[in-house]
């Protein structure tokens, strides 16, 4: 017999970061299906009813956000939606609970909370289940009483909703009701009874000490009878509590989160900086520090992002300046004989596009840095930023020695992991990487733009 597996749908536009979330997921037993876009993840839920759960990303590239998409999907579908994300500003967060009270991950928070968080979302779906039938099973508590509040007839709900039975409600008044406030029942009622309606919300007291709420509608159907409708509202207003509970405990999950990935950066990097303090063969020292410095810019970018007041949009010729200052820190030796010249347009862009463009930087400066120059020979490095309608142009120049003459970005031919990951990056960019050699070696890579 085989084993059952609850389905999820990967809602994510980055290829390789779908597939590390789906081996995550495929090891902890679940069905996954991979949507690259909010139009992609649409069509596959026509052609499946069978998902389970959703996992959305929210930036999706060019087409609809994962906001967007699960506004249409909860018009649609009765489908629990867990938001998996980078984003940690609370606008965003606000809006995703406006849609969904199934959870928000941000993405790096490791595969328990992940998989916790998952299993959570099946509960509370199966629990909100269980309180819908119930809902839909249930009928409004329906009174009829006369001028003087005496009961003339309840329904079944009624009866439960203030424990009478059909031998005792017969001699029932409204004034037996223990109604907790200033104004007796008594009282109320007849006040009522001059208006001829009256809604609100009252709080009850029962025999046995039990507190309700219920919110209630009454009106005068004909003379001297009276239709009182009451909705037991103490279950969602525990839910309610419950819930800015939850919030308050998700608050305090998310300034930990953050305070976590702040330290894991420096940790990484000590523990990057201590293997090379115990190796002694120079190709691996050289990769280790390669390495630190692609982490470098990420961590440039994080606390950009901690300092700024808008935790999406990044100043990219400010985030190009940090790099180059940690550049210039971890080639100290070399920075008396070559010179960083930057030349740099102001120019925004999204955080998720910040981290691409940081990555490229500091490939192509490290390159220049570490093969332009032989020992002793003195140098320049430009760096140039130009912003021009729709494209963004990152130029990276030096009047070092260059590559061999064969020396190609042909797709058949070895360029290296730096100038590979920058290929890589620059079609993520939707752009491409050019190179030349007049007097200078020049690296440009040119990019369509998302956003502002």
């Amino acid at each position: 017999m085989n084993e059952f597996k609850r389905k999820i749908l990967l809602v994510e536009d980055d290829f390789l970061i779908a597939a590390a979330e789906k081996l995550i997921l495929t090891n902890y037993n679940f069905d996954v299906i991979h949507a690259f876009s909010g139009e992609n993840c649409l069509e596959i839920l026509k052609n499946n009813s069978d998902i389970d759960l959703i996992l959305m990303d929210i930036d999706l590239g060019g087409g609809m956000d994962g906001i967007d998409t699960s506004i249409l999907i909860s018009r649609k579908f009765d489908i629990p939606i867990i938001f998996l994300s980078s984003h940690t500003e609370p606008e965003i967060i606000q809006k995703t609970e406006k849609i969904t009270s199934y959870g928000y991950i941000v993405k790096n928070s490791g595969e328990t909370v992940l998989i916790a968080s998952i299993n959570m979302a099946f509960r509370l779906k199966k629990s909100n289940e269980q309180i819908r039938l119930t809902f839909e099973n249930s009928k409004e508590a329906i009174i009829l009483a006369d001028d003087d509040g005496k009961f003339i007839k309840i329904n079944q709900a009624a009866m439960e909703l203030l424990e009478l039975n059909p031998d005792t409600y017969q001699n029932f008044k409204v004034s037996d009701l223990k109604i907790l406030g200033d104004v007796k029942p008594e009282i109320r009622y007849q006040k009522y009874i001059q208006k001829g309606q009256e809604n609100g919300i009252i709080e009850i007291q029962l025999s046995n000490g039990e507190k309700r709420i219920a919110e209630y509608n009454a009106f005068q159907i004909a003379p001297n009878l009276h239709q009182s409708i009451l909705r037991d509202k103490t279950i969602e207003i525990q839910s309610s509590l419950e819930l800015e509970k939850a919030l308050e405990e998700k608050t305090i999950l998310m300034k930990e989160l953050q305070h976590r990935v702040r330290n894991s950066f420096t940790m990484i990097s000590s523990l990057i900086n201590l293997e090379k303090e115990n190796k002694h063969n120079e190709e691996t020292i050289q990769v280790l520090s390669d390495l630190d410095g692609r982490i470098n810019s990420l961590t440039k970018l994080y606390e950009l992002l901690l300092k700024s007041e808008n935790n999406t949009i990044v100043s990219l010729n400010e985030y190009i300046t940090y790099i180059t200052e940690s550049i210039n820190n971890s080639f100290s030796k070399k920075m008396d004989r070559i010179k960083i010249v930057l030349d740099l347009d102001n120019c925004q862009v999204n955080s998720r596009e910040a981290t691409s463009w940081g990555l490229i930087t500091n490939e192509l400066i490290t390159n220049a840095m570490k093969y332009a120059f032989p020992i002793n020979q003195n140098g320049i490095i430009y760096v140039s930023l130009k912003e021009r309608e729709n494209l963004i142009e990152l130029e990276v120049s030096d009047t070092g020695r260059g590559p061999d003459k064969d020396f190609s970005l042909s797709e058949n031919t070895f360029i290296g992991l730096g100038l590979t990951l920058v290929n890589l990056l620059s079609k993520q960019l939707h752009g491409k990487i050019e190179y030349s050699r007049t007097d200078r070696t020049n690296f440009k890579v040119i990019c369509s733009r998302f956003s502002k």
